[in-house]
């Protein structure tokens, strides 16, 4: 950094490796018409610095392939100690045909997501893919608030959600994150949001816009990030199997799990959420590539038997840009009602033959009437004591 002069040329090899800020000091490093840069490697992913150097505006990007390298098209060696035919046929059996490392190493194609990717990219296209079934639309409007608070810097965003569907995610820039907070309220109250199905991160910035909600009289979730998971029942794991009583009405009978203890933190575990009900097809989105890229974008480990996804402050070097419409859709995605599909499972019966089942519901309904009599007995005679003990 700080070198300058009006011919340069810099080279950057295995560019994928490079860590942002030295991209960056090249780039800034570049002040002359004619100081130029080449960027070699082979691509790990679309959020690697090759992969978004050749998107800059003036780049000319050059893909080279292995299946069209001269000693591979003429089968001899052309170029000698180079890649061979019979190797990269080796090359190719060993990464598997199709595969993302046969993409990046063969082909030089960018892979969709990284290999440990959290989210991966068919399943948002996948998820879009059932946008205008209105199965999906069904249940509570809900919203989604990645704050903001800055003139040209980082946006805010806001998750629309209805049911299952995420409508829309909308950024735009953010100067006051009070202001933000009145916009949200206006917006909940023209359109009939349950406060309880509205999520903002209160960490920084955060705190003005929820404080101004406060102020306003709405009291919405809270999501920071950094906080312990919360233990709580899987719905959807619930009601994956059911059955139906004697009286027609369904009950939920799939295994219960709390996964609180799987997490490290509860950005972990909303990420998760995510990741299983667009995994699972349990949600709509709509085609947004912005959001695709930053919802594959982050990565995850298992830190002592804990799931913990990439955190946003290096999401924010890599993507250079904070993701606001990914969390904003994850928030959503938590605190939206859910109202699972219920999957019916017919029980098996011991023995079906001369089984009267008019007989068993007009048992169960008298049973039912029955409690209700001795209940309404019970009240009355209550009335009457507490009566004679003010008599008396």
């Amino acid at each position: 950094q700080g070198f300058h002069g009006v011919h340069t040329l810099h080279i950057t090899e295995e560019t994928p490796g490079i860590p942002g800020p030295i991209m960056i000091a090249i780039k800034e490093t570049r002040t002359s018409d004619h100081n130029l840069h080449l960027a070699l490697g082979n691509p790990d992913h679309r959020h690697d610095q090759l992969h978004q150097f050749c998107m800059r505006p003036r780049v000319k990007n050059i893909r080279i392939s292995a299946l069209d390298y001269p000693n591979v098209v003429a089968r001899e060696p052309v170029v000698p100690g180079a890649i061979d035919y019979n190797r990269l046929q080796e090359r190719i059996e060993d990464l598997g045909k199709g595969s993302r490392l046969y993409q990046s190493r063969i082909r030089g194609i960018s892979p969709s997501q990284a290999q440990d990717a959290l989210i991966r990219y068919e399943w948002c296209e996948m998820a879009a893919a059932k946008y205008t079934n209105e199965a999906y639309r069904v249940g509570e409007l809900a919203l989604g608030v990645d704050v903001a608070n800055s003139e040209a810097g980082d946006k805010a965003a806001i998750s629309r959600w209805q049911g299952a569907c995420l409508t829309e995610v909308e950024d735009f820039p953010c100067p006051d994150a009070n202001l933000l907070g009145l916009r949200v309220f206006n917006e909940a109250t023209s359109s009939k949001v349950d406060p309880r199905y509205i999520g903002v991160d209160p960490v920084g910035v955060g705190a003005g816009c929820i404080n101004e909600m406060k102020r306003l009289g709405m009291k919405v979730r809270h999501l920071g990030g950094a906080n312990k998971a919360i233990p709580g029942l899987d719905k959807d794991t619930l009601w994956s199997e059911t059955e139906t009583d004697l009286e027609g009405k369904m009950h939920a009978i799939g295994p219960t799990v709390i996964e609180a203890e799987r997490f490290d933190n509860l950005r972990s575990q909303m990420y998760w959420r995510f990741r299983e009900d667009v995994r699972l097809g349990r949600i709509a989105l709509p085609q947004d590539e912005e959001l695709f890229s930053d919802l594959t974008l982050p990565t995850f480990t298992t830190v002592n038997g804990k799931i913990s996804v990439q955190s946003k402050e290096e999401l924010v070097k890599n993507l250079k840009r904070s993701p606001n419409k990914g969390d904003a859709a994850v928030y959503g995605n938590w605190v939206r009602r859910r109202t699972p599909l219920a999957t019916v499972t017919e029980k098996k019966l011991e023995s079906t033959e001369n089984r009267d089942r008019g007989l068993e519901r007009f048992l169960h309904q008298q049973e039912k009437r029955q409690i209700k009599e001795n209940r309404d007995i019970m009240k009355r005679l209550k009335a009457k004591h507490r009566a004679a003990r003010r008599r008396a």
